[in-house]
């Protein structure tokens, strides 16, 4: 849990500095797939943390939220 506390100050500092970074934005869409595909692939994980609903509601919108960005320009 607490490891994501840099990853969140990062992100918070890119998007802060680089209002219009197109190149982090495309490259975060593509980090928080991937990210949500990592935690599909450990579901059944024995020491596998995240099975409530709200882990779930974060990991699947955050990974659904990058896929819609980047298809937002094709619509």
């Amino acid at each position: 849990m607490f490891a994501h506390i840099p990853i969140f100050l990062f992100i918070y500092r890119q998007l802060h500095d680089f209002p219009t970074s197109e190149t982090f934005m495309n490259g975060f869409n593509v980090f928080l797939m991937v990210h949500t595909g990592f935690h599909l692939l450990y579901l059944k994980h024995k020491r596998n943390e995240f099975t409530d609903w709200i882990s779930w509601f974060c990991i699947a919108g955050a990974g659904i939220s990058g896929l819609a960005d980047l298809l937002n320009p094709f619509f």
